[in-house]
């Protein structure tokens, strides 16, 4: 597992506890996740995801909401926004990171962590995010 993938699983897990508590305990609980043989590589970027999208939670689930379609932003479950959030940070403000490879680390992740069908419904909803980021500029 590279040193970007093993980062994104250590901030799911960090961000999977933001979603249940709030986005004023992530300070604490990015370090509390984060296991001590980790590199500090993957430590480093997983802490830079996770602080990234709580500085932009609002602009993330904006994007989110915005492409549900037949479901409200309270059925989507925890873990699911986790994985969208961090998938939408890294289109909205990592550009050097290509959005196919987003939504296949997303995938990837939901497929590992969620229900069986769950990957489903996150490639849906991160395939309009790009469409829409794509389509209104500003956005990007």
């Amino acid at each position: 597992m590279g040193i970007r993938q093993k980062g994104r699983e250590v901030a799911i897990q960090a961000l999977y506890q933001v979603s249940l508590m709030g986005p004023e305990v992530a300070s604490s609980i990015t370090y509390e996740w984060i296991r001590s043989d980790t590199s500090e590589k993957i430590k480093s970027f997983a802490v830079e995801l996770v602080c990234g999208v709580v500085e932009h939670l609002e602009e993330c689930d904006r994007e989110i909401n915005r492409t549900l379609t037949n479901w409200t932003p309270d059925r989507v479950g925890h873990l699911e926004r986790s994985i969208l959030r961090l998938a939408v940070f890294e289109f909205l403000y990592r550009e050097e990171i290509p959005p196919e490879v987003t939504i296949t680390e997303a995938i990837t992740l939901a497929k590992r962590y969620c229900d069986p069908d769950a990957y489903k419904f996150v490639n849906g909803v991160l395939d309009a995010v790009v469409g829409n980021t794509r389509k209104d500029p500003k956005v990007l």
